[in-house]
């Protein structure tokens, strides 16, 4: 299953899940907790949080996340 299948697949109330694709998504892309903290008007604390599991955004936000995640693995294609 592609990264992207992921995400489209994935249960958005999950946040090991939440945490697996960030990471997946970091590693693929080489994007770093600072870039997402930018993108997404998060503290470095609250980006640390999402790749350890502790934490997720709000469903909103979360649903932002994933939309960028998809739009920017769909434009590396």
């Amino acid at each position: 299953m592609t990264l992207i299948e992921k995400i489209k697949q994935a249960n958005r109330n999950n946040d090991e899940l939440f945490a697996e694709i960030i990471n997946e998504f970091m590693a693929v892309n080489i994007v770093s907790e600072q870039q997402l903290a930018l993108r997404f008007s998060a503290s470095l604390p609250a980006i640390e949080r999402w790749k350890s599991g502790a934490g997720a955004p709000h469903p909103i936000m979360r649903e932002s996340v994933y939309k960028y995640l998809i739009e920017s693995l769909e434009n590396q294609t």
